[in-house]
């Protein structure tokens, strides 16, 4: 099976701390031809979907329900591997991921010098974020 590469997106406790900031991130991506997949706990009801939706995650961003199983896994069978992780809770990926914690603003200006740089992105508008954390290559 063909694994498309994505940036994987958490919902709760990540998007759910600044849907603007992610909604506008995830506009970007599209806009540059970057996949992004919104990855959540939660279990696939469609309550769920419906709930992440009117929370602002776009129609072009796919979302994958995992309830409780390891991220990482079910990203795959759905076709995905995820270049790179925005998570709050990175042990939902499964042991042995490669994670380590950044402030959310230290993460967008990680995404502006490494992948934005020719998009321009440089708006500041992650200034007040809470903590998340940013794995590579999972």
């Amino acid at each position: 099976m063909l694994h498309l590469q994505c940036v994987a997106v958490d919902f709760d406790g990540t998007w759910t701390v600044c849907p603007s900031l992610m909604a506008d991130f995830c506009e970007r991506m599209f806009n540059a031809g970057i996949i992004v997949v919104c990855v959540t706990s939660r279990s696939a009801t469609e309550k769920n979907v419906a709930e992440i939706r009117r929370c602002g995650v776009p129609e072009h961003v796919a979302i994958v329900c995992c309830g409780g199983r390891y991220k990482r896994e079910v990203l795959r069978k759905c076709g995905y591997t995820a270049w790179f992780v925005i998570d709050d809770q990175p042990e939902a990926w499964g042991p042995g991921q490669p994670m380590w914690r950044v402030r959310l603003l230290g993460a967008w200006k990680w995404l502006e010098s490494k992948m934005f740089s020719s998009i321009g992105v440089n708006d500041g508008n992650a200034k007040s974020l809470c903590d998340c954390r940013i794995s590579g290559d999972v």
